[in-house]
């Protein structure tokens, strides 16, 4: 009985320490603004940002390592994505994914990664770009 009067004793300890309103920062479902032989213009939505800022959350193309892992190819043309955080201080925001070159391939296959004080996310995204 005493050692489980330890345990509960633990439990209720640990529980009390720990926050209850830990964010868990999310990406959403890419929205597309351009088509086949324009400049990549898109736009992810973030989820659960917190009080994080701007400077906070730094948001790239993932490594070359994690592509392999993950089985994805990564073109040069990716390495000249631009990724651009706005956040709207209610615990959201947007990701602003674009290119300065024109995207010739019809689909584009990518991993996006973020990086904040206390954590970090990727996400692989597939777009399928149509004639405008």
């Amino acid at each position: 009985m005493r050692m489980f009067s330890r345990q509960l004793l633990l439990i209720l300890v640990l529980g009390l320490t720990q926050s209850p309103w830990v964010h868990a920062l999310g990406f959403g479902e890419l929205r597309l603004n351009s088509g086949l032989n324009q400049p990549l213009d898109a736009e992810i939505p973030l989820y659960d940002t917190g009080n994080l800022n701007a400077s906070q959350l730094l948001v790239k193309l993932a490594s070359p390592e994690a592509f392999e892992r993950l089985g994805v190819e990564r073109f040069f043309f990716l390495t000249r994505l631009t990724f651009a955080v706005n956040l709207d201080g209610r615990g959201g925001g947007v990701i602003q994914v674009a290119s300065r070159d024109a995207v010739r391939e019809p689909y584009l296959d990518f991993i996006i990664e973020a990086h904040w004080p206390n954590g970090r996310i990727q996400r692989e995204y597939t777009v399928l770009l149509d004639i405008p």
